[in-house]
């Protein structure tokens, strides 16, 4: 019942249909509304005398859909070898569409350097390095597909494994520093005990020779 008026001192209702449940959420009868992503915000929008829900925001790693009919409106993950890091907004408008089949077209391809399983999913190959930091945020007042990149560095040689992680003895971002008690040797980050006991060696080879 919706549209409720006094009328002679009665209330009176008219009838309605009940709301579609939207593509992106799951409605198990009454008042139950679960949106089936997590993290997505969705907003009670009036039409008339009744309202319905609406999508108003997806997490990083979806494209948001939403149309002039409340039922079409969803969460899409980004497919795998593509990404988003950044949340999709519906105003403003970002990483947004109208047609769920283009949907993949606003995910950024994954750079050739690194791996994206899909989402919001980006690891990089071994020698590169990607930085937490700049994961770009929303700018409200600048949105645009640079804001939804993200940016490798190639470490030195030797000096990154794959996944943000670092080869032995080394540390911080792009691995570029050697723990305590390792000093840099070549490319390598070598136990100071290890290059100590080189140095006298070859100090001995050396009087050996002479």
């Amino acid at each position: 019942l919706d549209g409720c008026e006094e009328e002679g001192g009665d209330v009176v209702c008219r009838e309605r249909d009940c709301n579609k449940c939207c593509v992106g959420a799951d409605c198990l009868g009454g008042a139950s509304f679960e949106p089936k992503v997590d993290g997505s915000d969705w907003e009670l929008e009036q039409r008339g005398s009744w309202a319905t829900k609406r999508l108003v925001s997806c997490p990083p790693g979806y494209v948001l859909v939403r149309d002039d009919n409340p039922d079409n409106d969803q969460c899409i993950s980004c497919p795998a070898n593509t990404f988003s890091v950044m949340a999709a907004t519906f105003d403003p408008p970002h990483v947004t569409t109208t047609l769920a089949n283009n949907a993949s077209l606003l995910c950024v391809r994954c750079d050739e350097n690194a791996r994206c399983d899909g989402g919001n999913h980006v690891s990089p190959n071994a020698g590169y390095w990607l930085l937490p930091e700049d994961r770009p945020k929303v700018n409200a007042s600048r949105i645009g597909a640079e804001e939804n990149a993200i940016r490798l560095y190639r470490c030195q040689v030797g000096a990154c494994k794959a996944d943000n992680e670092c080869e032995a003895g080394r540390h911080g971002p792009i691995c570029g520093k050697c723990v305590p008690g390792y000093s840099l040797s070549g490319n390598t980050c070598a136990s100071c005990g290890d290059i100590v006991g080189d140095d006298v060696k070859y100090s001995a080879l050396g009087l050996f020779v002479v």
